[in-house]
């Protein structure tokens, strides 16, 4: 499904660093309109990641193909075991849905992605 009439103002992501890793935490939707958006923050913090990359899509209402398609080659590029993704119900669902369960690591909270140990 293409979601085209969502205000991209709805989109926002945030950047935070941890001792432990990095967080990109996302609100909104990921779809057609804020694609770009959302590879230009993936990029950054991976660019710039120390151990733990986690993406907190726990405030992500739907997450289209082409988000699935930008966290899979994230997580081909920084190896496996480094990104965590702490899902909001929809986006596990897609994740899920998408066969992709077993290659992204979901975590319920940000805490606990930061705290797994590489």
């Amino acid at each position: 499904m293409i979601r085209l009439n969502q205000p991209e103002e709805e989109f926002g992501v945030r950047i935070r660093r941890d001792p432990r890793g990095v967080v990109l935490e996302v609100v909104g939707e990921v779809d057609l309109v804020t694609e770009a958006r959302f590879h230009a923050a993936l990029e950054q913090v991976v660019d710039n990641r120390t151990d733990a990359l986690v993406v907190d899509l726990s405030a992500v209402a739907f997450l289209g193909s082409v988000g699935l398609r930008h966290l899979v080659a994230v997580d081909a590029v920084v190896g496996f075991g480094v990104l965590r993704v702490v899902p909001s119900q929809a986006v596990r669902r897609v994740i899920e849905v998408a066969g992709l369960a077993r290659v992204l690591i979901m975590k319920p909270t940000v805490e606990e992605a930061l705290g797994q140990s590489l």
